[in-house]
């Protein structure tokens, strides 16, 4: 708002969990970034939140029309870290590029004032700012041929600019170079593109590059990458991954373990070393007489010394898409065809097209090098079309028929081509179902019958879900015959007694509980704060009330509920643990989500309470027999409340656990999960748990 005019602008504050504050530009009603025209130079703002907003603003910028630029509002990296320090990045070198600094001929130039935050102080750049803005740099090729040039730079202080480029070289170029915002600590990477944006320059011998930055504008210069034309360009200019194995691999393992001969210090004395071994000594040359210019080759490598267009280590070929060994002559192909030693151009295998550029039919995949692969669709299984897909190779399969070919039939059914549906119950049947030649159903462990149908002596319950089909009768060891229960499904709701609880993780585990208030929000929700000194860099859980412990034997097979949200601080970072405990018997079942709840948003779990969803401190799985103990005598469930160090405010909501009761309901269904046992005399209970014998 100024003294005459008054304009809207609407933004949205999406999350942000960085380590430093995020940007978002205003926008105008239509959602294009808002322009705003001040008639004096006193304005003021009005910041109106929608809704219920939780919000810290450090600043609002106006930025010229003219020198607006995404790169405002667009995050760049900085660094990786390790162990709270930046880690040098590392950038793809091809052994065939040459390497020109700056700072060679430019002494002039040299900076003595680097850019903030730069990994290494001794790095050596040249500086272009002001009026001295323009920087030589010469360099010759090894041989005449096509190149392209790629530029180490610092640029932090900018939105993305072009510098204006002169390349002379016999011929004239005028070339530019795109400069992106680049406050990397290891610096960034360009391609040098002429004004059309080919990035391809025919060169001879001896070159000039003549790099002049816009006024006004400053840059750092570290060196020049002079590569051939077939370099992958895009692996040149982007920063390599982090490499954190062992030494040899992280030191050694670029560019697919290749060591330049030039190379020193330990990988050149490593490889030499493993190389002798292997080999039992060195090798001899052997170099080719007509394809190499000396009979000496590299003592490192064993490279010789090859004519122009000739390659391998013993310049024994032509380099692919010449002819005519040893005077290799280019081939007159198109690019995606190779030629013979006569020169006589070939498309690659089961390729044609005046271009090699298409498969032929009943073939796929083409490929501009290998060719084509035959289809080989199975004639009985397809749906009268050998064509397979061009791309996939999957041939069009009839009903109940699979594999790439069409040549087997879907699981669960048998005789191909037929492919006829297997008499079987998939509840009780291992993935493969049955055999394909005889129908003969596969069994899970604790299943037999014709059908897979029956749970063996034992075993009772068979569930489709179930890795073993049938649940082994636990009945507390005094007999081995039960069956599922006639009890009806239940649940187990109490939104009081609550508690927060700090525990303390590793192979034994200890929880314990807090004085801090859990608030009852409505009866399906809870809340807590957790900005509490108590809480600091500590895993916080939800401990339940009594009305969840106990005995819980009608719990097996159930499910327990709930849903989680939080609200971290603008630090710290993200924390380990398992999501659910359960404690019980001296024995703590632990259970970790293969999914983590986001900051922000509610995150509802189902937790089946059976023994493969948990493991023991130990990281052994829980048996069987183990979670039975625990649910004879539950001690504490404990929710997990944070996943972030700083969090701020944690709910629990929705929390149920599912039980078993003799009330009928003819909406639940039966808890065929929990087990019914035949106890022997003196026992009874479900699982055998009661001792009745008295003594007279």
């Amino acid at each position: 708002r100024t003294q005459t005019e008054r304009e809207r602008g609407t933004t949205t504050f999406y999350p942000c969990d960085y380590t430093i504050v995020c940007r978002h530009v205003v926008l105008d009603s239509l959602g294009r970034v808002a322009h705003f025209n001040f008639d004096s130079n006193f304005v003021s703002l009005v910041l109106k939140g929608m809704g219920d907003m939780n919000v810290a603003i450090e600043s609002v910028v106006a930025v010229p029309e003219e020198a607006w630029n995404l790169d405002y509002i667009k995050p760049k990296p900085v660094c990786v870290r390790k162990d709270g320090k930046c880690v040098q990045a590392t950038f793809h070198t091809p052994a065939e590029a040459k390497k020109i600094e700056f700072e060679e001929g430019n002494d002039e130039q040299f900076a003595k004032e680097l850019p903030a935050h730069i990994y290494s102080n001794t790095t050596g750049l040249i500086i272009l700012r002001g009026d001295d803005n323009v920087a030589d740099v010469t360099g010759k090729v090894p041989s005449p041929g096509v190149y392209q040039f790629v530029i180490h730079y610092y640029q932090p202080n900018y939105p993305e600019f072009e510098m204006d480029i002169i390349l002379q070289n016999g011929q004239f170029y005028e070339a530019k170079l795109p400069l992106t915002h680049c406050p990397a600590t290891s610096g960034c990477r360009a391609l040098v593109q002429q004004t059309d944006g080919n990035t391809e320059f025919q060169l001879t011998e001896n070159f000039v590059l003549t790099l002049k930055a816009p006024a006004g504008k400053t840059v750092w210069l570290d060196h020049v990458l002079v590569l051939p034309r077939d370099t992958n360009m895009e692996r040149v200019t982007q920063e390599e991954p982090l490499d954190q194995t062992a030494e040899f691999i992280s030191q050694c393992g670029k560019d697919s373990f290749y060591i330049d001969e030039h190379t020193s210090g330990f990988c050149r004395d490593a490889v030499f070393s493993l190389t002798s071994a292997y080999n039992n000594g060195a090798l001899p040359c052997q170099c080719d007489f007509d394809g190499s210019l000396s009979f000496e080759c590299e003592q490192f490598g064993g490279q010789c010394p090859c004519k122009p267009n000739v390659i391998g280590r013993r310049c024994e070929a032509c380099q692919t898409g010449y002819f005519g060994f040893p005077d290799c002559k280019s081939c007159n192909c198109p690019s995606t065809a190779i030629c013979t030693y006569t020169g006589e151009c070939v498309c690659p295998p089961r390729v044609t097209g005046e271009l090699c550029d298409q498969c032929e039919e009943y073939t796929y995949g083409y490929d501009p090098i290998i060719g084509c692969e035959a289809c080989n669709c199975n004639p009985l299984g397809v749906e009268g079309n050998l064509q397979c897909d061009t791309l996939t190779g999957s041939c069009p399969c009839k009903p109940n028929v699979v594999g790439r070919t069409c040549d087997r039939c879907h699981s669960g059914h048998w005789q191909f081509p037929y492919c006829q549906t297997c008499d079987c119950d998939l509840r009780g049947t291992t993935q493969e179902i049955c055999d394909q030649d005889s129908a003969e159903c596969f069994c899970k462990v604790n299943v037999y019958g014709q059908a897979c149908d029956l749970c063996k002596d034992g075993t009772f319950n068979i569930q489709e879900k179930n890795e073993e089909g049938c649940t082994r009768c636990f009945c507390f060891g005094k007999t081995t015959l039960c069956i599922g229960s006639s009890l009806y499904k239940d649940k187990i709701v109490e939104a009081e007694g609550w508690k927060l609880s700090v525990a303390t993780l590793g192979k034994v585990i200890t929880l314990e509980d807090t004085n801090v208030n859990v608030e009852m929000i409505s009866s399906e929700n809870l809340g807590a704060d957790l900005t509490n000194e108590v809480f600091r860099n500590r895993t916080v859980y939800f401990s339940a009330p009594s009305a969840y412990l106990g005995k819980r034997l009608t719990s097996y097979g159930g499910a327990l509920n709930y849903s989680i949200f939080y609200t971290p601080g603008p630090f710290g970072r993200a924390m380990e643990g398992p999501d659910v405990i359960i404690h019980g018997a001296d024995i703590y079942l632990l259970y970790y989500s293969l999914e983590q709840p986001a900051a922000t948003e509610t995150y509802a779990a189902t937790l089946d309470i059976v023994e493969s969803n948990f493991l023991l401190p130990s990281g052994l799985q829980t048996t069987r027999e183990q979670i039975m103990q625990v649910l004879e005598r539950v001690q504490g469930i404990y929710i997990r409340a944070t996943y972030w160090e700083d969090s701020v405010t944690t709910r629990l909501m929705r929390f149920s656990l599912d039980s078993a009761s003799d009330q009928y309901n003819p909406e639940s269904g039966f808890a065929l999960a929990v087990e019914k046992c035949s106890c022997p005399p003196a026992y009874q209970g479900l699982s055998c748990d009661s001792n009745h014998l008295r003594t007279l």
